[in-house]
């Protein structure tokens, strides 16, 4: 039996396609569908009692015996409550339109404070700097180095707007620091960059899509394109459901993870006040 995509009409390769409801999709269109829906509803949900966040993922059902993945809309909340002991307004609906609805439980999201960290060799000063380690502008704690990226043939350091720019308070010129002045950084004795460039932050009103800012290194031998225990990047990818992801950080050292939401909008907490994101 041949299946057929229930958004574009052709042919679904044997194996390969996915539920949204009770109809077949290429994954691709399985997405599509299932995001304009979020779009469309994605501000009635963050209006509802305990809910952080709403994007787009997986969950599994049975169907005949056999476990299938099926796109959903995923709701994250701080915490789940039964709907019993909710107004029926608070209450997180089953379906919308045909696609279900998935309740997920995740802690608060807040821009990283950095505790201390038992990864002594990622807050030490190191030349040339790595990815993974710890850096900070003049006025914070500190942060990690992402990575190196290239802008009109310069090479740059990466990282956070509350770890390069202190959340939008600084100035464009400020010395960077490595390690971050939490670690033990001094100016001047540690200044491995200037800031140079800065997305700002949109507090407690508006859509963010980055938390990014550039820094120009003082000299290029004082950084590497490295990454601390990943090694050097070779391109750049869309995030995909599914997707296996390693991260090299200050705090965390290495970790890995899966790609489990896409076109997640989410609230972040700061120290000037909440952002929303939308990626």
């Amino acid at each position: 039996m041949i299946q057929v995509c229930h958004y574009c009409s052709s042919p679904i390769p044997y194996g390969q396609g996915v539920y949204v409801g009770e109809h077949t999709y290429h994954i691709s269109c399985a997405i599509k569908y299932t995001l304009n829906f979020k779009q469309k509803y994605q501000d009635s949900l963050l209006n509802r009692y305990n809910v952080l966040g709403v994007g787009v993922g997986w969950r599994y059902r049975r169907y005949y015996g056999f476990l299938k993945q099926e796109i959903c809309i995923v709701v994250n909340v701080v915490k789940k409550v039964h709907e019993a002991y909710l107004p029926t307004a608070q209450v997180i609906p089953k379906y919308i339109s045909d696609i279900k609805t998935d309740v997920l439980e995740i802690h608060e999201v807040i821009a990283p404070r950095p505790p201390t960290s038992y990864l002594y060799t990622r807050r030490e000063r190191i030349r040339p700097a790595v990815g993974g380690v710890s850096i900070g502008h003049i006025n914070v704690t500190a942060g990690t180095l992402g990575c190196l990226v290239r802008k009109d043939h310069e090479y740059f350091i990466l990282s956070n707007n509350h770890v390069l720019a202190n959340e939008n308070e600084a100035y464009i010129g400020d010395p960077i620091l490595q390690p971050g002045p939490y670690d033990g950084g001094r100016d001047p004795e540690d200044r491995i960059a200037y800031l140079d460039e800065c997305i700002p932050l949109k507090f407690n009103y508006g859509i963010n899509y980055d938390d990014a800012a550039l820094a120009r290194p003082i000299r290029p031998e004082l950084v590497s394109p490295e990454i601390m225990g990943i090694g050097k990047p070779i391109e750049i990818a869309e995030p995909m459901l599914g997707m296996k992801v390693v991260k090299s950080g200050r705090t965390t050292g290495i970790t890995y993870g899966e790609v489990i939401q896409i076109a997640t909008l989410i609230r972040v907490k700061y120290n000037k006040g909440y952002a929303f994101f939308d990626n």
